[in-house]
């Protein structure tokens, strides 16, 4: 039989220790539950011949159909990388190149970093090469247009764009130049609509100082519109 204190601690102890067995069995059996499994397969292979691909070093974006869109920095029809989309096909994946990337007019070897999409037709991104030092681009998500947006390494607007680039609202973007800028050091720079075209800015200049050097990827937007990122070098 429980003696009860005057103020209910012996009850109150009594009931603890079986409340917190139960607790540490139900949090055993939660944490003791199988792993969803997973299953590796290979969904593509770039054979780099013909208008294929090779060397696809930036990672994929969805759209709302759940096709991914993706580049390489090499092959394609010019051997200067291209656009790829993969449609998923039933159990298997359809590759279809939207385009190959010319060199010296349009851009060369679009590196590390993802395409941006908007409006679930547009996609956005930069190539290493090509144009005068770099070029940020917009292809049509479907097969064949391709606009260069700006094209790097004049006076100081950058040079090397080799990492990805991210979309604002209303429609602008942004990214980084591993080179370039009033010092040389690599920039962050802003692609603004105006009219039926595009201006450009560099709204920050790397100076190599504690605020660092080379930034070789892009760049991630809040919702207040701040910019985050990352340099390979400098610092304190």
């Amino acid at each position: 039989m429980l003696q009860r204190d005057a103020d209910g601690a012996g009850f109150a102890r009594h009931f603890r220790i079986p409340f917190t067995l139960t607790a540490m069995l139900l949090f055993l059996a939660a944490v003791s539950q199988p792993a969803h499994s997973q299953n590796y397969s290979v969904i593509y292979n770039f054979t780099d011949k013909g208008s294929d691909g090779a060397s696809p070093y930036g990672g994929l974006i969805l759209d709302q159909s759940g096709n991914l869109y993706g580049t390489t920095y090499d092959g394609g029809t010019y051997g200067s990388g291209n656009i790829y989309k993969l449609a998923p096909s039933g159990s298997s994946w359809t590759y279809s190149t939207l385009y190959s990337l010319k060199g010296i007019p349009d851009g060369s070897g679009p590196a590390f970093g993802s395409l941006a999409m908007r409006d679930n037709r547009v996609l956005f991104g930069t190539t290493e090469g090509g144009g005068d030092f770099g070029t940020a681009f917009a292809v049509c998500a479907c097969p064949g247009s391709e606009i260069v947006v700006h094209k790097f390494g004049v006076g100081t607007d950058g040079a090397q764009p080799i990492g990805g680039v991210v979309l604002d609202p209303a429609g602008n973007f942004y990214g980084t130049t591993s080179l370039g800028g009033i010092y040389g050091n690599g920039t962050i720079f802003e692609e603004k609509r105006s009219g039926r075209g595009w201006t450009e800015s560099v709204i920050y200049n790397f100076t190599g100082g504690n605020d660092g050097t080379n930034p070789p990827a892009g760049v991630t937007l809040d919702a207040h519109g701040n910019l985050f990122g990352t340099t390979s070098l400098g610092g304190a």
